[in-house]
């Protein structure tokens, strides 16, 4: 069984992990981040709550961001995702690279490039780029 590290920043500080695997996050005020002191089996996994922005590792394991709306899945790329508890959207933005994201309660898939960002509504599903 992996076992699993949990931080938790307060509000107005800001936070960097660096991931078994090289990639970085910086996590912003009011969020947390739950992942593995080592990462194993066939993907890379993190759950979100709040905002982070990723700076991931290249592998042929996927790198998947979990937040309680939506799932990010890259191999390698920089990107930000937001999704605040109170917040009547869940943002992912692609800084670089490729990223592909769902909403949980979809089966479609939307593949964003850099400079694009995809909005996902809470309330209605909907999906904005």
């Amino acid at each position: 069984q992996p076992v699993y590290n949990t931080i938790t920043v307060p509000v107005g500080a800001e936070y960097q992990v660096l991931l078994s695997d090289g990639s970085r996050v910086r996590l912003n005020s009011c969020s947390s981040l739950r992942y593995p002191v080592v990462f194993s089996g066939d993907r890379r996994e993190v759950e979100l709550k709040g905002e982070a922005y990723f700076d991931v590792e290249k592998s042929k394991k996927p790198f998947i961001v979990k937040t309680s709306d939506m799932e990010v899945r890259v191999l390698g790329t920089s990107f930000n995702v937001s999704d605040y508890e109170e917040d009547r959207q869940a943002q992912t933005t692609l800084v670089e690279g490729r990223v592909a994201v769902r909403g949980l309660q979809q089966e479609k898939q939307y593949e964003i490039t850099p400079g694009m960002m995809l909005a996902y509504s809470k309330e209605d599903g909907q999906v904005q780029t």
